[in-house]
């Protein structure tokens, strides 16, 4: 679960969709533990086709029919150009074999969402599928925990994929889902920043996942309640020296996400 520089979808290891800013260097992408299908259903693998190239990012049912995954994985294209598809595993666990299940019937994203401004607070989107789709629901908590609270994310992205030296990415990281821990380090500006591994550390620290490719519109979880969905990573350097990764999720109790979901989720909440 880890990415290289800003946005993160899939082809998203540096952006969480694919696109944005690539370091030229090798830099593992670490995601955490495979989950079997059973764990976490609601938390689903979707595929976006655009003209010309698809993508892939992760995405949480919220209700029977609606989900919610990052605006940034329309890729700035027009929405009336991109289809979304929820797929579904052909393979064992572990595997990376989807095929189309069923497609969105439509999708919203948060109207102060700029694909060139980044991340922004705003980076949410409301898919609409048609009633009964979810396997199973998540539950939103009420209010964003405090800072050093222990978290949970999840999604289909890179684990173990690498950059080469011309940023192209390598691996067949994507399409498995796992299950990664941190903390939150900052809260803000309707954001919620991990603080974590590279990937690339002699001595990586205990429970310090980050995101990848295909992370992007994502799950964070605390308590066993969905807080956030993915947006960005950004790779920096700390004290001595050392590089970290900074995961961004967008926090769904700030009140621009709260005011946009109660507009475009079927249940009040």
């Amino acid at each position: 679960m880890r990415r290289q520089a800003w946005l993160l979808c899939s082809t998203l290891v540096l952006s969480a969709c694919g696109l944005g800013q690539r370091e030229a260097s090798h830099t593992d992408v670490t995601l955490g533990t495979i989950l079997p299908a059973t764990d976490r259903p609601e938390v689903v693998y979707i595929e976006q086709e655009l003209p010309g190239r698809n993508w892939h990012c992760t995405a949480t049912f919220i209700n029977d029919s609606q989900a919610i995954t990052a605006a940034h994985c329309l890729i700035g294209a027009p929405a009336k150009d991109v289809r979304i598809y929820l797929m579904r595993a052909t393979g064992a666990m572990g595997s990376n074999l989807w095929t189309r299940q069923v497609e969105a019937l439509s999708f919203v994203p948060h109207p102060d969402f700029s694909w060139s401004a980044g991340v922004g607070g705003v980076d949410v989107m409301v898919l609409n599928f048609p009633t009964g789709t979810a396997p199973a629901t998540a539950t939103m908590a009420k209010k964003t925990p405090k800072v050093g609270s222990q978290v949970s994310l999840i999604g289909f992205g890179d684990n173990t994929e690498s950059l080469g030296d011309q940023g192209a990415i390598d691996g067949t990281g994507r399409g498995v889902k796992r299950v990664g821990q941190n903390q939150i380090d900052s809260i803000g500006r309707g954001t919620i920043e991990l603080k974590g591994n590279t990937g690339t550390e002699t001595k990586p620290e205990p429970s310090r996942n980050s995101l990848g490719s295909g992370d992007s519109g994502g799950p964070l979880f605390y308590n066993q309640q969905m807080i956030g969905v993915a947006s960005g990573i950004t790779v920096a350097r700390g004290l001595g020296g050392r590089q970290y990764v900074r995961s961004t999720y967008i926090d769904i109790n700030s009140s621009k996400i709260q005011s946009f979901l109660r507009l475009n989720l079927k249940s009040s909440l």
